[in-house]
């Protein structure tokens, strides 16, 4: 809690602290990751102010400093932890292809041709920023 309290938003800490201890963890890893992901979409990583937003019941519509507003959208992985990714421009529905191995995962993010491709999204194209975290 104490990383919570010093980087995120009011209602969020609020969130975390009205969860059970075991939950509080996982939940906080969730949150920072789609922050994160807010964050690097305006160019400002998390150097920018974590706690200048709430990604606490915001159906993946956020307002980020200087009044940038931003979408994010949870993504399910077939691995451990907690992925995002947003963009300033509203997003086309995400699919991750399932993964059979963290290795088959990278080999196609570093060859297109290998298998189908990491990530398939329809809709026109925008730049955005994915973040994760395990």
């Amino acid at each position: 809690m104490k990383l919570a309290r010093r980087f995120f938003h009011p209602n969020e800490i609020a969130h975390l602290e009205s969860l059970p201890d075991d939950r509080r963890g996982p939940e906080f890893l969730r949150i920072w990751v789609c922050k994160e992901a807010c964050l690097k979409a305006i160019g400002s990583g998390i150097a920018g102010n974590l706690a200048s937003f709430s990604a606490i019941g915001a159906s993946g519509h956020v307002i980020l400093p200087n009044s940038q507003p931003a979408c994010y959208q949870e993504l399910s992985i077939a691995i451990r932890g907690y992925a995002a990714v947003a963009s300033t421009r509203p997003l086309p529905p995400i699919f991750i292809d399932p993964l059979r191995n963290a290795r088959d995962f990278f080999d196609r993010l570093r060859d297109p041709d290998h298998g189908s491709g990491a990530c398939n999204s329809s809709g026109s194209s925008s730049s955005h920023s994915v973040a994760s975290c395990d």
